[in-house]
């Protein structure tokens, strides 16, 4: 979640906006990122905790916890506060929107007078996710901008689909800043300014015919970087015959390779299903089959561009027009 943490304001003065910049921009403060943590969890003492009131999930109705804490308030407001009492860092703390406004501004309200030194407000509801996700509302968003102290630290979230959607999401909700989770997912370059017409940006950046571009997926790493070393994978046995059955690869760094790979390549996999197909049937730790995946993707990169150089990039509009029938 790159962004730039805005200056909290003197009480009755207008909050500035600051807009958001990539981590590894040189303009960027020296301020820790926020982390989400469980608030029983371990905190470094350098960086803020968050509590995270917004997961809509089923897990977190299982759990009571996230979205579903919602209609308990009292528990909300113990639960900041516990964290704003005894840590010596910030809390910060994400909310989604309720169905009123004037529930939504007393839930904000009621985390803020908890200790909140910063509010994140989805505009979606709990229900919208899945196939309900539908739009966030901006609007609400900018309700309780106006109806919330001056001095509150307010950060929007909801509808970044790219990097132009930062400034129209400042503007239309007067926040101080945006956060980007399901858009930084799968554009990790979201929060990175497209290089200005005519800047040579290598391989790095691709920009079409109508000057409309983002940043390649399938840029190539530095050839002179040292390499990672990496160690000998133990895969699942399974099977018969009496063999030994192997142990399980249980690294988070191999489990999450899956989920975040087809995030990266949400809209690839979209057109490209072979490609989906080898991402599903990849099993954790098996670098073999991910490094297959990514050669079928510059492979399939590269026959793109020319395709598109061979139909003067009439090739898109075909393909819309196609995935649209």
């Amino acid at each position: 979640m790159p962004l730039r943490l805005p200056k909290r304001q003197r009480p009755g003065s207008t909050a500035t906006r600051r807009s958001t910049v990539p981590s590894s921009s040189s303009s960027a403060p020296t301020i820790p990122k926020p982390s989400s943590v469980p608030p029983s969890a371990p905190l470094p003492t350098a960086t803020p905790s968050t509590s995270t009131l917004a997961a809509p999930q089923g897990i977190a109705r299982k759990g009571h916890y996230g979205a579903f804490l919602q209609e308990d308030q009292d528990l909300v407001f113990r639960l900041v506060n516990t964290l704003h009492r005894n840590l010596s860092i910030p809390v910060t703390a994400k909310i989604r929107i309720l169905d009123t406004r004037e529930a939504t501004l007393a839930y904000a309200l009621n985390v803020l007078r908890a200790g909140a030194s910063i509010l994140t407000v989805h505009g979606r509801r709990r229900e919208q996710k899945g196939h309900l996700t539908g739009l966030a509302d901006w609007s609400t968003i900018r309700w309780l901008r106006d109806q919330l102290p001056p001095e509150t630290v307010l950060f929007a979230n909801g509808n970044i689909l790219e990097h132009g959607d930062l400034a129209k999401c400042l503007e239309a909700t007067g926040a101080d800043a945006v956060m980007s989770a399901e858009g930084n997912l799968s554009d990790p370059g979201l929060f990175a300014a497209p290089p200005a017409d005519g800047d040579d940006a290598g391989r790095a950046y691709w920009r079409g015919r109508d000057g409309k571009g983002g940043w390649r997926v399938d840029e190539p790493e530095d050839e002179d970087a040292e390499q990672p070393a990496r160690k000998k994978v133990k895969r699942d046995g399974g099977g018969g015959g009496g063999g030994k059955k192997k142990d399980k690869v249980t690294s988070p760094n191999y489990g999450g390779m899956q989920p975040h790979m087809f995030h990266l390549l949400r809209h690839f996999v979209s057109r490209h299903t072979d490609v989906r197909d080898m991402l599903a049937k990849a099993r954790s730790g098996d670098l073999e089959a991910y490094e297959a995946i990514l050669a079928a993707v510059e492979r399939k990169v590269a026959e793109g561009l020319l395709e598109y150089e061979r139909t003067d990039g009439k090739m898109f509009a075909e393909a819309d027009t196609v995935l649209a029938a």
